[in-house]
């Protein structure tokens, strides 16, 4: 009887170990054929490319600098802009009225894709770092113009919350106890990261339509960052 019952044991063990052998096999699955790994991307200058032509489209999609409401509520919150509904279910009129709360709508979608590009220009950056197959001049370009993405969604962020989180990589065990960074030490950030654009950035454009950003539009942020925390500093003077 005790025979037997030890031979049913080592059967049910022996059955465990088989299905969490097949269950892991099942669930190493392959990359789907329409998308790429990251060292895979990061070594060809096109498929970079692509990644940095993504955050662009990003940033009209929804972000401080796009048409939609996301962008145009930075206007809403000096005053330069007017709301003339009497209802609204998106947030707008809380923030024209100045009296936002944790849960509006639209504070909420400005943070959160503000944070989503930040995420994918450290992706960027991370990924070029790393690369050995695109040529130098490529990788200077490709860095220039994702640090100063995120120095202009870190630069409104700041603008509109003051002390915020500054995520400088992709790793999450990092970047989910990140404490906020008082302004002023945010202002001096932008300004490193904006000298090192600037200094990596062409002046000529890399497209006829001039949709790409270059040294000129880096150095024209730079100068922004460098007014704005001279304020910054004059108004905690003046306190």
């Amino acid at each position: 009887m005790k025979t037997h019952l030890n031979k049913i044991i080592i059967t049910s063990m022996l059955s465990t170990l088989i299905t969490c052998f097949s269950c892991e096999k099942m669930l190493e699955t392959d990359v789907p054929e329409n998308q790429m790994q990251s060292q895979t991307v990061f070594e060809n200058v096109q498929t970079a490319n692509s990644v940095l032509s993504g955050l662009y489209a990003g940033l009209f999609d929804a972000s401080p600098v796009s048409g939609d409401q996301s962008g145009y509520c930075l206007s809403m919150y000096t005053d330069d802009t007017d709301f003339y509904a009497l209802s609204n279910t998106s947030g707008l009129l809380e923030i024209a009225g100045n009296t936002l709360i944790d849960s509006n709508n639209t504070t909420a979608t400005f943070w959160a894709s503000s944070y989503q590009k930040i995420y994918l220009c450290n992706t960027i950056l991370e990924g070029i770092e790393d690369s050995k197959g695109i040529p130098e001049a490529d990788k200077n370009r490709i860095k220039g113009e994702a640090l100063t993405i995120r120095s202009l969604l870190l630069f409104y962020l700041q603008q509109l919350y003051g002390d915020i989180p500054y995520p400088v990589t992709t790793n999450y065990m990092i970047n989910q106890s990140i404490s906020k960074t008082p302004s002023q030490e945010v202002f001096f950030r932008l300004e490193t990261d904006l000298q090192e654009a600037s200094g990596l950035l062409p002046d000529t454009y890399r497209h006829a339509e001039r949709i790409f950003i270059n040294k000129k539009a880096a150095q024209l942020l730079l100068g922004k960052v460098y007014m704005r925390s001279k304020a910054n500093r004059h108004r905690r003077r003046s306190y």
